[in-house]
């Protein structure tokens, strides 16, 4: 026997885009979260400006190694916002706004640029679920075809379904990835306006 009764269970997802979508969203962004393509400094920073210092930042080796170990999300948030706390109470209050204001500018930059390519991994990622989800649906409608020939044989049919089978397999196990990898940008972000926050707190002393 044919085993289409198994492949017709599938084209409700064959038949949806490859991912869902909110209005107004980027066509190749697949995630539900809204694309923000970069950080912004100014919704969260009333304190120096920071355009000379980002090219600065790194010069400080002790600023360096706190950004370091800020950006790292092995680190928990607790503990990170606690390093903040401490390195402001250590400075002097001639140094205190130039050095976290550096902290905050070698924070963003080095956010901003993981963020930017974790956007990017998603959006090659996105590209090839739909690529993939296309190849499917071109698959079933030519095994459609060949199984609405009187002469076709049952063994390729068999092949080509178990082969379809197979494919939407992998879509939906990428697609249940995509949504977790989806939620990293959201991650850096709420870290970056977190750390931002008491760097801002630590200007006041």
């Amino acid at each position: 026997m044919f085993r289409w009764p198994m492949l017709a269970a599938l084209i409700p997802l064959l038949a949806a885009p490859a991912f869902a979508q909110p209005p107004g969203h980027d066509p190749d962004w697949p995630c539900i979260q809204r694309k923000v393509p970069e950080l912004q400094p100014a919704a969260v920073w009333s304190g120096p400006a920071i355009d000379a210092v980002l090219a600065t930042w790194d010069q400080d080796p002790e600023v360096r190694g706190l950004v370091e170990e800020l950006a790292s999300r092995r680190i928990p948030l607790q503990d990170a916002q606690e390093r903040v706390t401490q390195f402001a109470q250590s400075l002097d209050e001639a140094e205190r706004e130039a050095r976290l204001t550096a902290v905050f500018a070698g924070l963003f930059r080095t956010l901003d640029a993981e963020r930017k390519q974790v956007i990017a991994g998603i959006e090659r990622y996105g590209r090839k679920q739909k690529d993939l989800a296309e190849a499917i649906r071109r698959e079933t409608v030519a095994l459609e075809t060949l199984e609405e020939k009187p002469d076709a044989d049952r063994q390729v049919i068999a092949e080509k379904t178990d082969q379809i089978i197979w494919s939407t397999r992998i879509f939906d196990e990428r697609r249940a990835s995509l949504s977790f990898v989806c939620e990293v940008p959201t991650l850096i972000e709420q870290r970056f306006f977190t750390l931002a926050r008491a760097l801002q707190a630590g200007l006041s002393g």
